[in-house]
């Protein structure tokens, strides 16, 4: 078995300079454009299996406490912000945001 000897030497790595590092940016108005998809949750409550089963079309759940979230429903459901239910132009409903959550 012939023993081949290989060349070693240090890596010479290039010298690092202190000048910020320059990124390329997504132009602004391709960002804007973007659709996303935005969950809306108008409140919650809790029923018994019982009531539950016992629903029929016309039934009416009340909701227990009224609190608007909005979820962005891209992001794993993280809440982006919070608001109120408005009526818009007397036959709609709406949401008045009345807080934006910063991302964490």
């Amino acid at each position: 078995m012939s023993e081949q000897r290989q060349e070693v030497r240090p890596v010479a790595f290039p010298t690092l300079s202190d000048e910020p590092v320059v990124r390329y940016a997504i132009p602004w108005d391709l960002l804007a454009s973007l659709e996303l998809p935005v969950q809306v949750e108008l409140g919650r409550v809790e029923v018994s299996l019982q009531e539950l089963l016992e629903l029929t079309p016309g039934s009416v759940l009340e909701l227990t406490r009224l609190s608007v979230n909005l979820w962005r429903s891209m992001s794993a459901g993280r809440l982006i912000a919070k608001g109120e239910v408005v009526v818009v132009l007397g036959e709609r409903l709406g949401v008045r945001i009345t807080e934006l959550i910063k991302p964490t």
